[in-house]
C-alpha cells in the first residue's frame, strides 16, 4: 500500500515559502480597483479618487491627501466599503502623524485614526494621546502629519 495522496512523504524536505504581496492593497492600483467601482454617472467621485491617487504618487502635501480621504468617504456616503476600506489601509500605511507637547519637545508618531470624518477630528484624536488623565492635552501642543 502506497501513502495517502494528501500526505507528504516521510522526510520531504520542502523549501520555504516566500510571502506573496498583492499590489491591489499597497499602492495606486487600490485606487484604481476604487475608480474600477465607480458610476460614469458621478464625475465629482471619480475627480476626487484621481485627485487623491496623484496626491499620494507626488507625496507632496499629506495633510491634503487625508483632506482628500474625508471628502471622498463624504462622497460615497457609505457605498463601495471594501474598495473604500482598501484605499484607507494603503494611506495608513504611507502616512505618519506626529505630535509633541511644546514647540521644544521631541516629535512622537501616534497611529492615524483613518475612521474619523473630518481632519479637525483626526487633529484631535492624535493630540489626545498627550492628555494626562481626564485632563486635556497641552495648550501649545502641535500635530503634523507626513509621508513615510
Amino acid at each position: 500500500m502506497g501513502s495517502l495522496p494528501f500526505r507528504d512523504p516521510p522526510g520531504a524536505d520542502f523549501a520555504p515559502v516566500r510571502p506573496v504581496s498583492c499590489p491591489f492593497h499597497d499602492g495606486p492600483q487600490t485606487l484604481d480597483l476604487l475608480l474600477g467601482e465607480l458610476r460614469h454617472d458621478r464625475p465629482d467621485l471619480i475627480d476626487l479618487a484621481l485627485e487623491l491617487r496623484s496626491a499620494m504618487t507626488s507625496r507632496a502635501d499629506a495633510e491634503h491627501c487625508i483632506r482628500l480621504l474625508f471628502a471622498l468617504r463624504t462622497s460615497l456616503a457609505g457605498h463601495h466599503h471594501l474598495a473604500f476600506y482598501r484605499v484607507r489601509m494603503w494611506v495608513r500605511q504611507h502616512l505618519v502623524a506626529e505630535v509633541r507637547p511644546d514647540g521644544a519637545s521631541p516629535w512622537s508618531g501616534c497611529p492615524v485614526p483613518l475612521d474619523c470624518a473630518r481632519y479637525e477630528e483626526l487633529v484631535n484624536r492624535c493630540l489626545a494621546t498627550l492628555a494626562e488623565g481626564a485632563n486635556d492635552w497641552p495648550i501649545r501642543a502641535e500635530f503634523r502629519l507626513g509621508f513615510t
